[in-house]
């Protein structure tokens, strides 16, 4: 099945996810949100990059956010991973930026609170093609459109519960994916070799300990955002080489 001109969604794993969505039409609370797989599909890479939760969640059962075990560094839910309850979103009020890309972090991200129950299909439901050129998520496109994603950071910050007042399995995902974005974001404005977007990344930084000071101290704690704010020329070099290191292992 065709998702767009490139992507698409294998035939046996939408077997799989229809089968667990007509399940769910005529229970009194059905699921909040289902998880799938997702690939990676770059263009010239034989080897296709696999996204998985097998370590962090059950699959084939209805979980709670505190059901969920630990994330790895490539493991977050993007948008290609999930299909939310139609209620849970118009509950968050979401309401996306205009004229922005990137905003599919938001769209996998606010929601959330919202979710009380979800579940895993072990399975490679989406495949993002990757690799295009001209794409959104290509290195020189995103340096161009640092600001686009230093806004996209600002709505998750505010979108970020304080810790307590939602469940923890929660609050440390959210963690987790922010610390993620963050580092996005910081990444790009360094390969830009630009002082001013090196600035623009100090002022993000800034800009989430005056939101709000614990959420600030637990996402700058995560060893991604510790490596992503390596001081001076040596601290952006290395961080380069780490950037093109792991674009060229993970793409």
């Amino acid at each position: 099945k065709v998702v767009d001109a490139d992507d698409w969604v294998g035939p046996e794993s939408l077997e799989q996810v229809m089968a667990v969505l007509r399940g769910e039409v005529d229970k009194d609370e059905p699921l909040d949100m289902l998880v799938t797989n997702y690939v990676y599909d770059k263009v010239g890479k034989r080897n296709k990059h696999v996204v998985n939760f097998r370590h962090a969640m059950e699959p084939g059962r209805r979980l709670t956010w505190d059901d969920l075990g630990h994330f790895g560094l490539t493991e977050y839910i993007l948008m290609h991973a999930l299909i939310y309850r139609t209620a849970v979103v118009r509950e968050s009020k979401m309401q996306l930026p205009e004229h922005t890309f990137y905003v599919d972090f938001i769209y996998a991200y606010q929601p959330f609170p919202w979710v009380k129950s979800l579940q895993y299909v072990d399975t490679p439901f989406y495949h993002y093609f990757i690799g295009r050129d001209g794409q959104s998520v290509q290195t020189d496109v995103m340096i161009r459109r640092v600001d686009q994603l230093r806004l996209v950071n600002q709505c998750m910050v505010r979108a970020t519960p304080e810790r307590g007042t939602v469940p923890d399995g929660l609050y440390r995902y959210m963690i987790h994916f922010l610390a993620i974005e963050s580092s996005v974001a910081s990444v790009f404005m360094i390969l830009s070799r630009e002082p001013e977007n090196y600035e623009k990344k100090k002022a993000m930084w800034a800009d989430i300990e005056a939101y709000s000071p614990t959420i600030y101290k637990d996402v700058r704690k995560k060893a991604m955002s510790r490596a992503l704010n390596l001081h001076g020329s040596l601290g952006r070099f290395v961080i380069r080489k780490g950037y093109f290191v792991a674009e060229h292992v993970v793409g």
